[in-house]
């Protein structure tokens, strides 16, 4: 006699309980934690930086970097990055890029004005693995590049190393 029932409501309790066990037990062979990918080493931040810049040299000059010179978690770390830099309509920062030196994946974020910006200045939240430079580097419409630079000590990475 076939004792599988027809459908999950003919279920009895033990048979319920059995299959659910069965299920997870199966799906927990299986698991192993996942880190995050190394799909760049900490000297691709360069790489990065060289394919955004393409041969030219930046200015250090105009851009401003405002971080906390220590984190105490690298999970959340507030930044704020600026350029001073007039913004016309023939004369604009077009984008600022923003790069971990030392993280697994050295890009940060990116981001896009227009003149209608008015200002070139961005705030957001980053996660840091470690102790490292955080770069940013702003480019105008007439390909100019100006480039900023501030060390920050991370105390706890975000991944908790």
């Amino acid at each position: 006699m076939n004792k599988t029932p027809k459908s999950l409501m003919q279920l009895s309790r033990r048979q319920f309980t059995a299959l659910t066990a069965t299920t997870l037990a199966a799906f927990g062979l299986g698991y192993r934690p996942i880190r995050a990918t190394e799909s760049e080493t900490p000297a691709d931040w360069q790489a990065h930086l060289d394919s955004i810049l393409k041969g030219k040299e930046p200015v250090e000059d105009k851009v401003t970097l405002d971080l906390p010179e220590v984190s105490e978690n690298g999970n959340l770390v507030p930044f704020t990055v600026a350029v001073d830099h007039q913004m016309t309509d023939t004369d604009f920062i077009q984008a600022i890029h923003v790069i971990a030196t030392d993280n697994d994946a050295p890009p940060v974020a990116s981001f896009y004005f227009t003149p209608a910006s008015s200002i070139a200045r961005a705030s957001s939240r980053m996660r840091l693995l470690r102790t490292q430079e955080i770069v940013a580097l702003a480019h105008t419409n007439g390909g100019e590049f100006y480039i900023g630079r501030r060390r920050i000590e991370v105390l706890v990475g975000c991944c908790g190393e």
